[in-house]
Parts: structure tokens; C-alpha cells; sequence
């Protein structure tokens, strides 16, 4: 290297693996704003989430319905629903087909607060540990609040684990250098991610 011997195991502590920056900046505390995100109609409504309901026509009323740990909710002069486990567009339905029995009444129904859940995030990361995140989050959400990949480890094989059996193994240079994020996989309670 420019006529001089050079010991290639000197130089490695000072070069930066491509992508691993990418996740060390502006580590955020929270990932709040997918809270605010469109819900997918295939969203599993569970305990703990909440869910709006406007009532109009002859009875002009809104609502605010926590999902109990049995996957119930329960609507003033309606009684209770069972909405647990249902995707977001069956529990819409679930619950209209409730109010439309009332003569003259007629609902919108939207989700509210969502609930959080816990993951692992294990392995060669700057901060493993069990978070916190939205329901909403990705891999890649939780991927970015664990700080990225130590020098150690890697991005082209990142696995999701659930209930011990491996749900995905994903290579994040195609999301590095297209923007595209391809894994489309909605975190749950318990995901092991390494």
C-alpha cells in the first residue's frame, strides 16, 4: 500500500462495515408514530388493544372499548361482544352486525389505542435485551431500538424466532441499498429475533 508493507490485520479495527451505521444513528427511545399508523385489515385485535366506537342516527353516542383479557368488549346497550383473536375486518363486522340490529342506528368503528408487546432481541446486537414496541412494529423497528449489529455480527442473516421455530431469515442489504423492506412481518408477543 503505496510502497509500504502493511500488517491487513492493523487496519481492520478501523474500517467500518457497510450498513452497520445505518442502524447506530439516532437511536430512537420509542417507535410511537406506528401507533399512529393505518391498521391492516389483517391485524388480530387482542387484550389490551382499544377499540372506537361511534354510534349515530337515533342514538348518538361514542365509545371507548377496551378488549378484556377474556377478548371481549362490552357496548353500552348492546352487551357484550367477543372480538379476541379476530382479524381487524372480522371484529368490524362482528361488532356491526351487533349494532345493526338496533333500528336506526348506524356505527363507525376504528381501533384506538394499540397494545404493546415484548420481544427478545438476542445475539451480536449493540443493546440485546426484551422491549417494548407497538404492535405494529417489524423486525426492522425492533431491529433498529437494539441499536444494529455489533462488528461481530451480521445483516444478511437475521432471524425471527417464534415459539423456537425459525419464521424468517432475513438479509437486510436489499433493504439498505433499494429502501425496500421485504420482510412484511408483523412482530408478536414472545418473538425471539437474533
Amino acid at each position: 500500500l503505496n510502497d509500504k508493507n502493511v500488517d491487513p490485520d492493523s487496519i481492520l479495527a478501523d474500517i467500518n462495515i457497510f450498513g452497520y451505521d445505518l442502524f447506530q444513528k439516532n437511536q430512537p427511545s420509542t417507535f410511537a408514530p406506528t401507533d399512529i399508523a393505518s391498521v391492516p385489515s389483517d391485524y388480530l385485535v387482542n387484550p389490551g388493544d382499544e377499540i372506537n366506537l361511534l354510534l349515530w342516527g337515533r342514538i348518538n353516542e361514542e365509545y371507548k372499548l377496551q378488549v378484556s383479557r377474556d377478548g371481549i368488549v362490552t357496548i353500552p346497550r348492546i352487551g357484550p361482544v367477543a372480538v379476541g383473536g379476530l382479524s381487524f375486518d372480522s371484529m368490524k363486522k362482528n361488532i356491526s352486525d351487533r349494532v345493526d340490529k338496533i333500528e336506526g342506528v348506524n356505527s363507525t368503528i376504528s381501533m384506538g389505542k394499540l397494545r404493546s408487546i415484548g420481544v427478545y432481541i438476542v445475539g451480536e446486537v449493540r443493546s440485546p435485551g426484551f422491549y417494548t414496541v407497538s404492535a405494529l412494529s417489524s423486525v426492522t423497528n425492533a431491529l433498529f431500538s437494539a441499536g444494529g449489529p455489533t462488528n461481530n455480527g451480521s445483516l444478511r442473516n437475521v432471524q425471527l424466532k417464534r415459539n423456537g421455530a425459525i419464521i424468517a431469515n432475513i438479509d437486510y442489504y436489499d433493504f439498505i441499498l433499494s429502501g425496500n423492506d421485504r420482510t412484511g412481518l408483523r412482530l408478536q408477543s414472545g418473538d425471539v429475533i437474533i
